[in-house]
């Protein structure tokens, strides 16, 4: 409507490896779910006579590597992607970046 001003907020979350930054910024990312989630619940309820949508948030990670230390890539993949799902995340993007392989020697 006229005058409405809306607002967006967008969270990126740059990692480089899924299994030990999921463990790592997992408190980040809860932090951050649980924000969006009061902040959309507080704008609802303060702009009841107005349409919903005033205000929308998007969380996304981007993962640089897929973790293929002995071989589990694909494995890690999956469990970064699943991960994502269960803690609500908008998307997630796994690259694989031969320069940010897991590993003690990397």
């Amino acid at each position: 409507s006229e005058g409405t001003a809306k607002c967006r907020i967008i969270y990126l979350l740059v990692i480089a490896h899924p299994d030990d930054e999921i463990m790592f910024f997992y408190p980040t990312i809860r932090s951050i779910v649980g924000r969006r989630r009061k902040l959309e619940s507080n704008l609802s309820n303060s702009n009841k006579n107005k349409k919903n949508g005033d205000i929308t948030s998007s969380i996304h990670i981007l993962c640089l590597s897929n973790g293929n230390y002995d071989l589990l890539g694909k494995i890690r993949h999956k469990e970064m992607v699943r991960a994502c799902q269960e803690l609500k995340v908008d998307s997630v993007e796994i690259l694989n970046d031969d320069r940010l392989q897991d590993g003690p020697n990397e």
